[in-house]
């Protein structure tokens, strides 16, 4: 057994294999290794309750990161009916743009306790990705209190495909009512 000990802002103080610090939670062995090599550096890091499950704690660092990639590779946000699991998903209707989170926890609290997070969408022509509409950015560390917002216009009533950078969020694309 291997664990993190912290103060009370969450600061970590030290990895070890015992329990004899007032504040203390488990972690696994590859994380413990981590942090004994110097392959990950305590300033880095963390600990955080989750901001919904009152008294789960864990390790985040204190930059979210999203390079890498992995759900989402840079380019049109795949269109299909389907709820994503853990990601964002994007509906068009008529008049405005809806977007949905269904955000794990653990990254809902990752980006809970980061600095600011902004992810860009590129409305673009769903036959030609080189011909932009619009674009709209959310800042993804207030977006996660919320399970969705409304976004007015933005070329929702035209035939377009959404564009980001890659992601580990999934994203799907999702229309409504277009006209």
């Amino acid at each position: 057994m291997f664990y993190i000990h912290y103060d009370e802002d969450g600061n970590i103080q030290s990895a070890a294999n015992t329990t004899d610090a007032e504040l203390w939670i488990e972690i696994p062995e590859e994380l413990y290794h981590d942090f004994s090599l110097s392959r990950k550096l305590f300033h880095d890091y963390k600990v955080v309750e989750d901001i919904q499950v009152k008294g789960k704690m864990y390790v985040t660092s204190i930059t979210y990161n999203d390079l890498d990639g992995g759900n989402h590779n840079t380019g049109i946000i795949q269109c299909t009916r389907t709820t994503p699991l853990g990601g964002i998903q994007i509906v068009q209707n008529k008049q405005s743009w809806t977007v949905n989170s269904f955000i794990d926890n653990e990254t809902r609290t990752e980006l809970a306790y980061s600095q600011d997070y902004f992810k860009e969408y590129y409305i673009v022509d769903a036959t030609n990705r080189f011909i932009l509409f619009d674009k709209f950015t959310i800042n993804l560390k207030d977006f996660i209190h919320s399970n969705s917002i409304k976004i007015q216009g933005c070329s929702a009533n035209t035939y377009a495909s959404v564009v980001t950078r890659s992601s580990h969020l999934l994203h799907t694309h999702k229309t409504g009512t277009v006209k």
